[in-house]
Formats: C-alpha cells, sequence, structure tokens
C-alpha cells in the first residue's frame, strides 16, 4: 500500500519573525502569534494567503490597530491577506513555525 501524498510550495517563516513584521508594517507596539492561534510549542499553521479581504476582516483588522494589537483572536490569516493586498508579500501558502 503506498501513503497518497500531495506536494506543495509554502514560504516557511517562524513566528518570531513574523511577529516583528506585523509590529512594523502595522504600527503596534506589540502582537504575539501564539496568543493570537492560541497555539502551543512545536506547532506549524498553514495559511492560504490572497490578495482579498471582505469588509468584516478590514473591520476586524482596524480594531486591532487601533487597540495596538490588543484586539487579537485569530487575526494572522486577515494580517496575511492584507499584507498580500498592500504588496509586501506574494499569494501563496504559508506555513508558520513555532517554537520557544
Amino acid at each position: 500500500m503506498e501513503l497518497k501524498t500531495t506536494e506543495r510550495k509554502f514560504y516557511e517563516v517562524d513566528y518570531g519573525d513574523f511577529e516583528e513584521f506585523i509590529q512594523e508594517e502595522f504600527g503596534i507596539s506589540e502582537y504575539s502569534f501564539a496568543c493570537d492561534m492560541e497555539c502551543g510549542n512545536d506547532s506549524s499553521h498553514e495559511f492560504n494567503v490572497k490578495a482579498e479581504l471582505d469588509q468584516w476582516d478590514e473591520d476586524q483588522i482596524k480594531k486591532f490597530v487601533d487597540s495596538d494589537g490588543k484586539e487579537e483572536s485569530y487575526m494572522a490569516h486577515a494580517l496575511f491577506n492584507k499584507l498580500c493586498q498592500q504588496g509586501k508579500i506574494k499569494e501563496g501558502n504559508y506555513l508558520v513555525k513555532v517554537s520557544w
């Protein structure tokens, strides 16, 4: 028997680098990917990033920025898409690796 697999391309990102990038690009003083995504150590999180956002995502990002990053609850995907929409990152599959 052969294991069924699919080969895919990912942009791999360290969670700390993503946190710093979000802080710089959105002008906020703090952001924690682990808190945002409620994830644990030694985990990976996949995001299919596109340059499109709906109005709800736009509103959530505004709240996030207005609160200096304290309003965070599963914001990472919307933040990725916003960065892509702004031309700061490419469309594609991103894998955020968490290890502390």
